[in-house]
């Protein structure tokens, strides 16, 4: 009987901790990103969060009657000798579990719309607990199968394992490196207020572009966070501004985001790629993550030109990967106005925000 109660507390104590990190995780995964610019829900955003809901809700129901019927079982005299034992109460200790992933579920939704980015309702954030919902309620459904038809729990176990190993890719697909590179190019532009571009060639040509750089530089960024391509992304967008400028002065025409980006992968693409240029800032940028470094993220109110250390390092907001030490922070206006000057401190491994605005 002791081992029966001590496997319920293990089940749902582990459960509850593992969910709680995760959670936490998935809110702090895109700190500084946030300019509270979106304010309203398109239809796709609003059509995406009702499917969540309704999956959420129907889970959730599936779990209370489960729940519901293994306690009326309980009350069974003829089953409650059995009742007390392993597997029926881990299978509890796994409803309980999904119990809670679907407060997890709502309250994410509730920090997503509250105090964002809105973008958060692409990432784990919501997916998790919904994933923690699902598979938890599938895996209190297993055990108590195993329970209840013990002659043939051999089979039943060798049959879930089997769905198990079948629905692992499935359920990892979303966070894949492919999914993770479109998530975070969507919540960038959306973060960066750049949404009158053509979001399709931007992706292809960031994609593949980010592919190329992997390989080049044999460096793997982690999916579960966006702050590796917001860095690059920002520095891309810096290196766009600076490209413009010069194609103006030599009455060139300009070229478009999404193409300036297509034409970085063509030059990363060239056997003999010299280092010069955005391809060599983009590898250099790249090498900052393997070393000793920090992230420093500068916001303001609306778009300013930032200098750092008098080299122009971007648009704000903007997310760039400095080695630790302390930095000059300038902004400049459209009509080459400053603001005060700011002084950050970039610590490694650590995020530093600074807010660049009037006095």
């Amino acid at each position: 009987m002791k081992t029966a109660y001590g496997t319920f507390l293990l089940v749902l104590i582990l459960g509850i901790v593992t969910l709680t990190l995760a959670y936490r995780e998935a809110q702090t995964s895109l700190a500084g990103t946030d300019t509270g610019v979106v304010k309203e829900l398109t239809d796709a955003q609003r059509a995406l969060l009702e499917s969540q809901q309704a999956m959420s809700k129907w889970l959730l129901a599936l779990t209370y009657a489960t729940f519901v019927g293994l306690l009326s079982l309980s009350k069974r005299k003829a089953v409650r000798s059995r009742f007390i034992s392993v597997l029926p109460l881990a299978a509890s200790g796994l409803l309980l579990v999904a119990l809670y992933a679907a407060f997890l579920f709502q309250d994410a939704i509730v920090f997503a719309l509250s105090k964002g980015p809105i973008s958060l309702i692409y990432g784990p954030l919501l997916q998790w607990p919904l994933l923690a919902q699902f598979w938890c309620l599938v895996g209190a459904l297993a055990v108590l199968g195993l329970w209840l038809y013990g002659p043939h729990s051999r089979a039943l176990l060798v049959l879930a394992i089997v769905i198990a190993a079948g629905a692992r890719p499935v359920a990892q697909a979303p966070n894949g490196k492919g999914q993770a590179v479109k998530r975070c190019l969507l919540q960038w532009r959306m973060s960066r207020q750049i949404m009158d571009i053509d979001a399709g060639e931007f992706e292809r040509g960031a994609v593949s572009l980010f592919d190329d750089l992997m390989k080049q530089t044999s460096y793997t960024p982690s999916v579960t966070s966006c702050d590796y391509y917001f860095t690059m992304l920002d520095g891309i967008r810096a290196g766009h501004v600076l490209d413009t400028l010069t194609r103006l002065a030599q009455l060139q025409s300009p070229a478009s985001l999404p193409e300036f980006v297509e034409l970085a992968d063509k030059s990363l693409e060239r056997p003999g790629l010299s280092q010069d240029g955005m391809i060599g800032r983009l590898i250099d940028m790249t090498a900052l993550w393997r070393a000793p470094s920090g992230l420093l993220v500068v916001k303001s109110a609306k778009p300013y030109e930032i200098v750092i250390d008098g080299s122009f390092a971007g648009i704000s907001t903007m997310m760039a990967r400095l080695p630790a030490g302390s930095y000059k922070i300038e902004a400049i206006d459209e009509t080459n106005k400053k603001l005060p000057d700011a002084t950050a401190t970039v610590i490694s491994g650590k995020t530093t925000n600074i807010t660049m605005a009037p006095k």
